[in-house]
């Protein structure tokens, strides 16, 4: 909510003032008054129209909440009895809580709180007599998943089938069988179907790392050779050489090195070999060596560089330094050429210092087309100048993924609040707003760290008080939009900055990813829409919990598996 929402003084001041500032927001003969408000919240405990007029008076609440009066107050609490009314009315309240304090009573959050368990308690007796009409296996029928397996050999439907397995593969892996992870290996030959195949298989060598045999490794590693599969297959290849390193053979260390010289994904055939050189270390020679180090050479990326000197450290028992050294001559030459090319238009346009952080290849776009709009969704990233144990060099894949399904990638640094709502307000004007917002960031469960402290009066950092920045925030993002917030700690606990984050993006529909623990690599999962667009679908953490709140509220929380080939890491 603007600052000029907040006025003080007398009820009619407050109303007045609201008029003259929404008058070119909502026109006069749309405006909606004190009648209508009373309409909105009454009777909202039953009726037909009770979800769509406790809508109305959420946004209501956000935009007029000097309208309201405890009349209103009291529809809204009565309409959580109602759970097609419950979420927009406990929103609602929770917001004008906020703005009017002097609506409420006492005794009105015990009622709140008692409401919500009843409800709670309705839909889970919904749920359960649901799942009992409706089992699962009748939706979902072994037959259905073999003809969708059995689609991607060839034909018409490979792309579809192979598109709707992507879904079930993230909804339901429990549903797959040996037999289909076998074709679907084989359905990466298909090129109408290769990359999804890739995917689902990146997918289920985590969740279901049981059902993969030898022959199905053999599949996985040819498809490194295909610049469609190649970034998947280094990911399947990455889980399955920590969880079932006994599917792998001495034979298979060479395409893997030849994996790395591989454009699309040289830092997951990395992360592959470094697996197998800690639980195989007899495999690897002193012969790799040079083809190693070569690969180093040809790529930027902390994150590939330090991976690829724990692999040499593999092979000679020992840090001799040649890796490392060529790892900061390469990082060297590399800044060397940013600085050059880019440097004056990183920092006047995108606040960026520290370009060695990000792929080249996202700079060189960021530069030559700005000012520039293009029909993309925007993915809006965010990076503090602050990075006390460089970290934050670790994100190539996570840039490299989401660029690669389609998001068109904006990067921004800030060290404090002023530049971080101010880069964010410039970028989403010029270009459009996001629909995707990644704050890469050091945090704790209440504080998320832009500049040197977590200390709350400074302005270096973002924290569970700064309401402000969260309303601006809401300005940058399209409607339904998704924030990731790839930082440790951010969701943990009942009360915590994710949630504060959800709270006041929530009129937007947004949903908020966080990790209740030391976050580690990360990894995005995306899909296409059906106008061919990407959008997240989830997202998976190393070390912790993926934690969803949707307006306050949460709403997933699933254990996630180690991710060997990271798409950014973050640590406390």
């Amino acid at each position: 909510m603007p600052e000029t929402y907040l006025v003080q003084g007398t009820l009619e001041e407050g109303k007045k003032k609201q008029k003259t500032d929404l008058k070119n927001v909502i026109p006069a003969k749309k405006t909606l008054g004190d009648r209508t408000i009373d309409y909105l919240t009454t009777h909202l405990d039953s009726g037909l129209t009770a979800g769509m007029r406790s809508g109305l008076a959420l946004k209501m609440a956000v935009k007029k909440p000097y309208f309201f009066s405890r009349k209103n107050i009291e529809g809204l609490l009565e309409g959580m009895k109602n759970p097609k009314a419950i979420e927009n009315c406990d929103f609602a309240l929770g917001w004008l809580h906020r703005e009017r304090p002097d609506l409420f009573r006492k005794g009105d959050g015990e009622r709140m709180g008692k409401l919500e368990q009843e409800n709670q308690a309705y839909w889970k007796r919904a749920n359960e007599k649901k799942n009992a009409k409706v089992p699962l296996k009748q939706r979902i029928k072994d037959r259905g998943m073999k003809q969708l397996a059995k689609n991607l050999e060839n034909g018409a439907l490979a792309a579809a089938s192979a598109a709707t397995l992507v879904s079930l593969a993230v909804d339901h892996p429990e549903k797959f069988k040996k037999e289909q992870i076998r074709q679907i290996a084989a359905g990466m030959k298909n090129e109408k179907s290769a990359e999804d195949c890739a995917r689902i298989l990146a997918w289920l060598s985590d969740s279901r790392p049981e059902l993969f045999g030898r022959k199905d490794v053999e599949l996985i590693i040819a498809g490194l050779k295909s610049k469609k599969c190649a970034e998947n297959c280094a990911a399947a290849l990455s889980y399955l050489a920590d969880l079932r390193s006994e599917l792998f053979e001495k034979k298979d260390i060479e395409p893997i090195i030849a994996g790395m010289k591989n454009k699309e994904n040289p830092g997951g055939c990395a992360a592959v070999l470094n697996w197998l050189a800690n639980k195989k270390p007899e495999w690897l020679s002193s012969e790799n060596k040079q083809d190693i180090l070569e690969s180093v050479k040809n790529h930027g990326g902390w994150e590939m560089h330090r991976t690829v000197i724990d692999v040499i450290y593999a092979i000679n028992n020992k840090d001799d330094g040649t890796a490392e050294k060529i790892a900061w001559q390469a990082e060297k030459a590399n800044f060397s050429n940013i600085d050059g090319k880019y440097a004056g238009k990183l920092r006047s346009e995108f606040n960026i210092e520290y370009a060695l952080r990000y792929p080249e290849s996202i700079l060189e776009e960021m530069v030559s087309k700005s000012g520039k709009k293009d029909d993309r969704p925007i993915a809006l990233v965010a990076y503090p100048k602050n990075d006390w144990n460089g970290s934050l060099y670790n994100s190539y894949a996570t840039l490299a993924a989401l660029k690669k399904a389609g998001f068109r990638v904006m990067v921004f640094e800030s060290g404090n609040q002023d530049e971080y709502g101010r880069m964010g307000t410039e970028l989403t004007k010029r270009y459009g707003k996001a629909s995707l917002l990644v704050l890469v960031e050091h945090s704790n469960e209440e504080s998320i760290l832009l500049g040197k402290t977590f200390d709350v009066s400074d302005r270096g950092n973002l924290d569970m008080h700064d309401t402000g920045i969260y309303h601006t925030m809401t300005g940058w993002l399209t409607r339904s939009a998704k924030i990731v917030i790839n930082a440790c700690d951010a969701g943990k606990g009942k009360e915590n900055i994710a949630r504060t984050i959800s709270i006041y993006t929530g009129a937007n529909e947004v949903d908020v990813f966080a990790s209740d623990q030391a976050a580690g690599q990360m990894n995005v999962f995306t899909r296409k829409r059906a106008d061919g667009k990407p959008e997240l679908v989830t997202i998976s953490y190393a070390d912790g919990h993926v934690v969803k709140y949707h307006a306050g509220v949460r709403v997933a929380s699933a254990k996630t598996t180690e991710t060997k080939v990271a798409s950014s890491k973050s640590e406390e």
